[in-house]
């Protein structure tokens, strides 16, 4: 009974990681409430989640609030730029609904969600990103574009998790509380799994040369992967 309640056994350190969950859902959710912030606070999230939660290093108050004051103006410009495509797809979608009957509007109502899931896989793909590099606007959507298209099946369960997430929070806000205690942080950790694999083929290689650090340098980070697995990215 000693061992099981020591600090460092196997049920404390799982019970830590889920206070942990539960503190990052609270202040996530705070974070959010300004509306104009959600992007900050998303990556924000997903840097904790990943750092301290799944990895173990520093504390969840500290990391999120880190990652909120680095990435906080280049998260909400993000932010407020996908919040602008997704309302001109969203009143898209409300016009040809309204006004177009036929096949003509069924094209086009097919062509309205089809853009909107590829705006929400790329935002997806544009907040760990952002969380883990440091990219002008252009490349972080270049590269976010890129790695959408390039990871299929890491883009398919991050999509799907994205809309989990989505539904957790909308539910949360509207009649079930308790899931903007528990959904938030998990949902970020459980998307780590994707995109770290992902992500972990744009990180410079422990023991290159000069001569490889030189040529990869010359080469964008987010075409590295390109490079290095002869155009295959689907992972």
């Amino acid at each position: 009974m000693r061992g099981l309640l020591a600090l460092d056994s196997k049920p404390m350190l799982i019970l830590s990681k889920i206070l942990d969950l539960i503190i990052l859902n609270i202040i996530f959710v705070v974070c959010c409430i300004p509306v104009v912030t959600i992007g900050a606070a998303l990556c924000a999230l997903y840097y904790a989640a990943v750092k301290s939660v799944r990895y173990g290093h520093g504390y969840v108050l500290r990391e999120f609030f880190h990652s909120f004051r680095q990435n906080f103006w280049q998260a909400t410009a993000t932010w407020l730029l996908f919040c602008l495509a997704g309302g001109v797809v969203g009143l898209g979608i409300v016009m040809v609904m309204a006004y177009m009957k036929g096949i003509a509007g069924a094209v086009l109502l097919a062509i309205y969600f089809a853009v909107g899931i590829g705006l929400i896989s790329v935002l997806t793909y544009a907040i760990p990103v952002l969380s883990r590099f440091i990219v002008k606007e252009k490349e972080l959507l270049q590269t976010a574009l890129y790695l959408s298209l390039m990871h299929k099946r890491a883009t398919c369960g991050s999509f799907l998790l994205s809309l989990l997430l989505i539904g957790s929070v909308i539910l949360g806000w509207t009649s079930v509380p308790i899931l903007l205690f528990l959904m938030p942080s998990l949902v970020a950790l459980l998307l780590s799994y994707p995109m770290e694999k992902v992500m972990a083929a744009y990180v410079p290689e422990q023991g290159e040369t000069e001569e490889e650090t030189d040529a990869r340098e010359r080469v964008p980070w987010y075409l590295q992967a390109k490079v290095r697995n002869g155009g295959s990215g689907d992972e």
